[in-house]
């Protein structure tokens, strides 16, 4: 843990190389810049139990080559964006204890890769559909435990 505050500057967007970009466990917040759906190369993004708020930006799901996207312990708020879907590199989605709303619908698509995706803790709401499972067949683990899912 450091004691990394403040916000991530839009100038992010410089590091086009980066590959992996892990700040978990400070104290970062302000909205999650747009501009780092422009690094094109990172492959993690860990922004866990920070103090992030607003929506997630639909930019990042430009991050072609995303496999890990953890987003758990902060405070984002609104829809979890569909675009997200578009993450066909993703094995690990974590986006557990914020105040997220949306349905569980929004991840019946085939993110053919994803593993691991964990939901708990926020305001999803919905059935899992039928062909979940089908749909998202490497599926390993699945956390959807504290959300208003019937």
């Amino acid at each position: 843990k450091n004691s990394l505050s403040g916000l991530i500057p839009e100038e992010i967007q410089y590091c086009e190389k980066l590959q992996n970009f892990a700040a978990s466990n400070n104290w970062l917040g302000g909205d999650i810049p747009a501009s780092m759906g422009k690094l094109k190369s990172l492959q993690v993004l860990n922004l866990a139990n920070n103090s992030f708020s607003g929506p997630i930006p639909v930019a990042l799901s430009h991050l072609s080559n995303l496999k890990y996207l953890n987003l758990l312990g902060n405070r984002l708020s609104g829809q979890i964006p569909s675009e997200l879907n578009q993450l066909v590199q993703l094995e690990e989605l974590d986006l557990s204890v914020n105040n997220l709303t949306g349905s569980i619908s929004l991840f019946n698509t085939q993110l053919k890769n994803l593993q691991t995706l964990v939901l708990s803790n926020n305001d999803i709401t919905g059935s899992i559909p039928s062909n979940f499972c089908l749909r998202n067949s490497n599926l390993q683990q699945l956390f959807l435990h504290q959300n208003n899912l019937s």
